[in-house]
């Protein structure tokens, strides 16, 4: 029996959520890639990282959380829509998981 695992995707816009899988030809840098974004920062947390992203095609950010030990933190916030607004969330996002290092 074969494990799909699935990264959940929150729409900062809408409010939507939905999940896409973590491998495989459909998986969620695939789709991030296919929507225009490309990684614009990485911050290293033990093993993962926090990454923010920028569309190439509009001016949107996102923000990736990994999956951080034991806590259920591995997500991704997709279409928002100022700079700032980003940073701090990365930032905010980063301090929290230190925190828990």
């Amino acid at each position: 029996m074969k494990f799909l695992a699935f990264l959940r995707v929150s729409d900062w816009q809408t409010q939507q959520h939905f999940q896409l899988p973590v491998q495989g030809k459909d998986n969620w840098t695939k789709w991030l890639t296919n929507k225009g974004y490309e990684r614009i920062e990485r911050v290293k947390l033990g093993n993962s990282g926090i990454d923010l992203y920028k569309s190439k095609k509009e001016n949107l950010y996102a923000v990736c959380c990994p999956k951080l030990a034991l806590f259920y933190t591995e997500s991704i916030y997709i279409n928002i829509p100022q700079e700032k607004d980003a940073r701090l969330f990365f930032s905010t996002i980063k301090q929290m998981l230190e925190a828990l290092l």
